[in-house]
Parts: structure tokens; sequence; C-alpha cells
């Protein structure tokens, strides 16, 4: 492996390590509204930061296998935090561990219904950051109906053709990877179980398995009703759909990614909307950039991928 190409593992592994130094990062105070689907009543839930009177708000979205208090949103709250925002961390559909259910990764129903809420009405501007598969459903959710309502979309190291991100995950050398996520896709699942809801695939199956294709096909195919695995990354990732985007989006990516490559991203960005902006990093891994981060988008006094993306969304306004 060459230099370069193991710069992006090593930044990938040092974003980890905020795992060992997040408890004394801000992580907000419990929020909860739900809403109703199909006869059921789903949860939204998350973490909140800052004052609900403030003028802007910034919705944050985790990786796949996280949830709203991973290290990734806690460095987020504490870099972003000010008088005049807040912050939701928002727990994807069973991300909290409360096993109601689990979610897929073009799963926007509930990012829709927090839109509606009367909760986000109250703030003059919205914007949404979303983190890896999180920054997918952000994009996903840019190119649909109803997405006028925020004024910008930042996406961090995100995969937009979900086919093949899987692919290369489940590839050799990715062991350790696909692992971690899998781990916290897993413990989301078997809670669900666990708590007398039905679930499509016997835990003991769900336990064994090692590829991200075969958790799609377990999980996410029955559950949601795609015909198959193929069907499921054709009708959700949001590669084909980059034409459609209806607000402001900034895709950030790294060159040396080791998740999510360059290789599958440039050739979905031809065709997207003018209202995209991408900016690519040479020094970084997967949500993993150097603290003086400058992508060109303010002043060198606010250097650092969150305050880029800060005012960023301020000139959207």
């Amino acid at each position: 492996m060459d230099k370069i190409r193991l710069s992006g593992h090593i930044w990938t592994v040092a974003s980890r390590l905020l795992g060992s130094i997040a408890r004394g990062l801000p992580e907000g105070d419990p929020w909860k509204t739900s809403y109703h689907e199909d006869g059921k009543e789903i949860a939204i839930v998350g973490n909140l930061l800052g004052s609900a009177e403030a003028k802007n708000l910034i919705v944050l979205l985790h990786g796949l296998g996280g949830q709203a208090a991973s290290p990734y949103c806690r460095n987020a709250m504490s870099k972003l935090e000010g008088d005049e925002l807040a912050i939701l961390s928002l727990a994807m559909r069973g991300a909290d561990r409360s096993g109601q259910d689990f979610y897929h990764c073009g799963l926007t129903a509930d990012l829709h219904a927090l839109m509606r809420d009367p909760f986000t009405k109250q703030f003059e501007n919205i914007f949404i950051l979303g983190f890896s598969v999180g920054g997918h459903v952000a994009l996903k959710f840019a190119t649909e109906e109803g997405a006028e309502v925020v004024k910008g979309v930042a996406a961090i190291c995100c995969p937009l053709d979900l086919g093949a991100c899987s692919d290369w995950m489940d590839g050799t050398g990715r062991n350790f990877y696909r692992r971690h996520v899998l781990r916290g896709l897993k413990e989301i699942y078997i809670l669900v179980a666990e708590s007398g809801n039905d679930v499509p695939t016997p835990v003991e199956e769900i336990q064994k398995l090692d590829s991200f294709r075969m958790w799609d096909e377990l999980t996410v195919v029955p559950r949601y009703g795609f015909d198959s695995v193929d069907h499921y990354y054709e009708s959700e990732s949001v590669s084909s759909k980059l034409a459609d985007l209806r607000v402001p989006s900034l895709l950030i990516a790294a060159e040396h990614d080791p998740m999510v490559p360059a290789w599958t991203i440039r050739p979905h960005l031809d065709e997207a909307a003018d209202c995209l902006e991408v900016r690519w990093v040479e020094k970084g891994g997967h949500l993993g950039f150097p603290r003086k981060l400058d992508l060109g988008l303010a002043d060198e006094e606010n250097l650092g991928l969150s305050l880029q993306i800060l005012s960023w969304y301020y000139a959207q306004c």
C-alpha cells in the first residue's frame, strides 16, 4: 500500500479515536416527537443542543450503524454551538436502540416528518449536515418534494452509489471497517427482535452474516418490500437523482477515503444540478480531516470542517 493511500486509513482510524475523548464533548438533551405512518406511531428522537428559540437549526444525521451521540456528531456539536444556533442530532429509525424498527440507506420519511413538525416551524433557517450514509439520506431528501423548507444540505464522505460501495466494502481488505459498521446494525436489529417486534430473519442468522449485501438481503429487502438487493440499491441510490436536487447542496469527499472510494463518486457528478458544490480533500480519510481544514468556504479565522460548513450555510441565506 502506497503512502498516499495509507494516509487515508490513518485519518479514518484517527477519527474513530474521537470515541476516547467524546465524553468531554456536548451531547445535548434528549428530544422526541412522533408521527403516524400506515397506522403506526413512528418515534423521531435525537439530542438537542442550544435554545429552541434560536434563529437557525442544524439537523445532524449520523452514519450507518451509528447513533445521535456518535463521536463525530458530538464533535460537530462542540464546534457549531452558538447563541443563534440550535443543533438537533437525529437518530435514524431505531438507531436510538429503542427496538422500534431499523432503517435503510435511503429512508427519508422520518426527515420529512421532522420538517412538518411544529418544532422546526419556529426556526427561520434550517440546514442538514449528514455524515457518511447520513449524507446520502440528506442528499436524497434534497431531491424530493418538500426539501425546499431547508436552506442548505451538506454531506460528508457519503456514498452516492449504494451498490458500488456495498460491493467495495464486502471485498478483501475492508474487514475491519465492515465489521465495525455491521456490529452497530446487528445491535439495532437484535434489540428490535428482543422488543417483540417482527423481524424478517431469525437473529441467529443475522449474527453470522459478514457482508453488507447479505445484511441488505436478509433485513432491508424483506422489511421494506424491495424486489431484491439490486432493486434496493438502484431505486434508493442518490447517484441517479443528483440532477433533481432542489436546494443548495455541498458534498465534501476525501480523495483517499478507504470506505467510500473516489471512483464511486466522480462518475455521477457530471449530471448533478448546478446547485451542488463539491470539495475534494487530499489530506483526510473517512470522516477524518485536519483540524484546520481549509475548503475555501470561509476566512482564516474559521478553519476546520464544521466552521467551514457553517460559513457555507449562512452564505445560502
